[in-house]
């Protein structure tokens, strides 16, 4: 039945033919996800938006991976059918107040924000739907199932020992405007919009310090106008790390993007140091050996998902 649906789909696909004229493709389907199909129009909407953020990538490789992509979501939210999850409307309103709420942004300046990425509101609220969605079903299928062991934490730290040893550390002031890597693709629109914002507030002469005490949402150091004190290459994102330790003393870069969110620094002093002690590093350690712990075990749920399910792909 399904093969004989699809076969009819596909015949819809061609465009009325016009007298003098050959019948021209207008849509066309691209995958196959058991019974369900990704259009191409689909994937190109998609690639719009992905391709602003990875400018200079090689298009044809961009394109498979965002329907590789795409693939894992039909996956993911067919396993919430399985499971019986839903995300109802009052969800997405509360996830929408928060967003504006954490952002100190209105409902005007949100939909400001929207357009320039070319979205609607209401395109934002079902992205934001099915981002709540896939939360759910990695929650029950495999953070559930991650824990890291104090054991874990110190291997990870003597390990890191062995590798980096004595480094050049740089006394370092951040705002950083906060872009959860789980984060649905509408909140990262938000979030990137402040960032950028404030970059622009900093480039035009008002002081990081007095910025970072009224915007960071690094709570730890916001006090103190973002002053991270001296850190070295390893406990800095390896996007920002790249950055800092090529900058001179007293320059400002920003935003720069890593998987905690959009950065703007200045880099305050540098000098050559030790490591930092086991104790002062140990919980941030083990936070980012839990997310990657997730993020593994996300890859092989979904090889296993989809070496179970059928996938066809047509690009």
């Amino acid at each position: 039945m399904f093969h004989r649906a699809t076969a009819l789909l596909g015949a819809a696909l061609l465009a009325a033919p016009v007298r003098g004229a050959e019948p021209r493709v207008v849509e066309r389907i691209v995958a196959v996800v058991n019974d369900d199909v990704i259009l191409q129009s689909e994937v190109e909407d998609r690639l719009r938006f992905v391709a602003a953020e990875n400018q200079g990538a090689n298009p044809e490789k961009l394109r498979r991976e965002v329907l590789d992509h795409m693939v894992n979501e039909r996956l993911i939210a067919q396993e919430a059918v399985t499971l019986r999850l839903e995300v109802d409307r009052m969800e997405v309103d509360r996830t929408v107040d928060e967003i504006k709420r954490q952002n100190k942004i209105t409902q005007a300046e949100l939909d400001e924000a929207l357009r320039a990425q070319g979205m609607t509101m209401s395109s934002y609220r079902d992205d934001l739907k099915k981002q709540l969605l896939r939360l759910k079903v990695l929650q029950i299928q495999v953070r559930s199932r991650v824990s890291v062991s104090d054991e874990d934490v110190r291997k990870a730290y003597e390990q890191n020992l062995r590798t980096t040893g004595t480094d050049v550390k740089v006394r370092l002031r951040q705002i950083l405007v906060a872009i959860p890597r789980d984060s649905p693709r509408a909140v990262r629109v938000a979030r990137r919009a402040v960032a950028v914002k404030i970059g622009e507030r900093v480039r035009a002469g008002e002081e990081l310090a007095a910025l970072a005490a009224e915007t960071s949402d690094d709570a730890a150091t916001r006090a103190d106008g973002g002053d991270l004190g001296y850190v070295t290459r390893s406990a800095l994102p390896p996007e920002v790390s790249d950055i800092v330790f090529d900058m001179r003393v007293g320059e400002i870069r920003g935003p720069i993007y890593s998987d905690l969110g959009g950065h703007i620094v200045q880099v305050l002093d540098r000098k050559a140091s030790e490591a930092r002690p086991f104790d002062e590093v140990k919980e941030e350690l083990r936070r980012q050996i839990h997310q990657e712990e997730v993020e593994k075990q996300t890859r092989l749920w979904l090889v296993d998902v989809r070496r179970r399910a059928h996938v066809d792909l047509r690009l």
